[in-house]
């Protein structure tokens, strides 16, 4: 299985395209600086910046000077979703620098993030409260409630809404967008997995599924899990004067991780998901066990996945090792692989996702070669570090995708 990887391996090596560094529109440093630092130096200055953010490590302000890219800095942190994590570090060094322009240019990052945090969560509220009043049973998953595992939660960038409804779903999307004026239901999406709402711009899923049902490999074991899980193991966290239930701390960190996994097997993930973990690892590190942790794991066939990607946040991304459950030092030369490919990566793929669509050909066998180059070189690093699931999913593919060329002639 192996020699079949490598060789398809060196038959992709030619790239069709190169994603260029994403940007932040409302981080702009007027006038522009002049710098010369080289893209390793931003990715490997975004990294320092982020620790310091995440462990509260102390800021060394003199590892920075003119030339320093803060542009390039900002663009490589916006790409994976932790700008604001960053754009509070490089304030810290503008304040010390007395340099007003990237003071200035920080805040308007950081007012931008806060904002869309507050409008969240007053979107929560107003669903809790909701969903509380009608006496229905619902979860609060990832999202906002993982945004308190941060010393500064609205340093987090936001997305959308996860609530965990399961059988009573649609009963409950149906009761809420009666007594919630403005709450539009929307159609599309995963229907097998959730319901999609929106309010005040705000995206909102009501997930029968913890876990979406395509990904059989584990989906049945997983939803057998989550199911008894969160009928019996829950907290209550406060957001405002509104009471939120959400999972348990060993839940969380699993859960977390099974999210973040499968979206790096099917179409990559930023910094901002692995943050996330690894923050949920840390503040709950005496709640959580590492036996249960173990347990679930080995139960879903997961045991290595964690293993590698706890080693690469330990060697890269300054990951406390007492504090990941089941830490094994070994397979280095993996975990500097995989910590590549997260870097390459980027937010649930997007910027990739937009290349794709904006290059791919409209003619059918074309459009079909077009695609097969591209998984083939996405799918093919992930199989060779995660064979268990990353083989079935390459070779998934390559046999849809004969089928739809057998039946367009």
């Amino acid at each position: 299985m192996y020699i079949i990887i490598n060789i398809i391996t060196f038959a992709s090596q030619i790239k069709f395209l190169a994603i260029p560094p994403a940007s932040l529109t409302f981080f702009t440093i007027h006038p522009k600086p002049q710098c010369s630092m080289s893209n390793a130096n931003c990715s490997e200055q975004m990294l320092y910046l982020l620790r310091c953010a995440l462990w509260e490590e102390k800021l060394d302000t003199s590892r920075f000077d003119e030339q320093t890219d803060w542009q390039g800095i900002m663009g490589k942190a916006g790409k994976h979703t932790v700008h604001a994590l960053v754009a509070q570090q490089i304030k810290r060094v503008a304040e010390a620098q007395n340099n007003e322009p990237l003071v200035a240019a920080c805040i308007r990052v950081l007012m931008q993030a806060s904002q869309s945090n507050q409008l969240v969560n007053n979107v929560l509220k107003r669903l809790s409260h909701t969903i509380q009043q009608c006496g229905f049973p619902a979860m609060l998953l990832k999202g906002q409630g993982v945004a308190r595992y941060y010393q500064q939660p609205d340093l987090r960038v936001c997305g959308d809404i996860d609530y965990y409804t399961g059988k009573q779903t649609d009963e409950i999307t149906e009761r809420l967008a009666k007594e919630i004026d403005g709450l539009e239901i929307h159609t599309g999406g995963n229907r097998a997995k959730h319901r999609n709402a929106g309010l005040n711009g705000v995206e909102i899923e009501l997930h029968y599924h913890t876990f979406c049902p395509s990904k059989r490999e584990i989906a049945e074991k997983v939803d057998a899990w989550s199911d008894d899980e969160l009928a019996h193991h829950t907290r209550t966290m406060m957001l405002g004067d509104t009471e939120v239930t959400v999972p348990s701390a060993s839940f969380d960190a699993v859960y977390i991780f099974i999210h973040l996994y499968f979206h790096f097997l099917s179409e990559g993930i930023g910094l901002r998901q692995v943050c996330d973990w690894m923050r949920c690892l840390h503040v709950n590190r005496q709640e959580i066990s590492e036996e249960r942790v173990g347990e679930w794991l080995t139960r879903f066939g997961l045991v290595h996945a964690w293993q590698l990607f706890g080693l690469m946040a330990v060697r890269h991304l300054g990951m406390p090792r007492e504090e990941m459950p089941l830490y094994r030092d070994r397979r280095r030369r993996a975990a500097d692989r995989l910590f590549l490919h997260l870097m390459d990566s980027s937010n649930f793929g997007m910027e990739m996702k937009q290349i794709w669509e904006k290059n791919i050909p409209r003619r059918f066998l074309a459009h079909k070669w077009y695609s097969l180059k591209q998984y083939t070189e996405f799918y093919v690093p992930r199989a060779y570090l995660f064979p268990r699931q990353g083989v079935p999913r390459l070779f998934g593919y390559y046999k849809r995708s004969l089928r739809q060329i057998m039946e367009h002639h």
